[in-house]
C-alpha cells in the first residue's frame, strides 16, 4: 500500500518472532509452501528459509475478529 506522497506504507509489527512454540513433530517434514491451519490464529503457509531445527510459518489469512468499533453494518 503507498500512503498520499507516494512512499509505501508498512504495518511496523509485520514480523512476529515467537520462540518456544511447540507444534506437532510431522510439522518438521512439512514441504515449503504446504498449507497449515493453526487454531483460533490463521492460515499459514511453510516460508522457504524453514530448516528442521527452525521452523518458520508465514500467516497468509489471520482468524483474528474485529472489534466492534472497527466493524461497520452493511446497508
Amino acid at each position: 500500500m503507498r500512503d498520499v506522497d507516494g512512499g509505501l506504507h508498512l504495518n511496523p509489527d509485520w514480523l512476529d518472532h515467537l520462540p518456544g512454540c511447540l507444534t506437532e513433530p510431522g510439522l518438521r517434514h512439512a514441504p515449503t509452501g504446504a498449507r497449515f491451519e493453526f487454531k483460533g490464529q490463521g492460515y499459514f503457509c511453510v516460508y522457504p528459509d524453514t530448516t528442521l531445527g527452525r521452523l518458520i510459518f508465514n500467516r497468509t489469512v489471520s482468524l483474528k475478529t474485529l472489534g466492534p468499533e472497527i466493524q461497520k453494518p452493511r446497508p
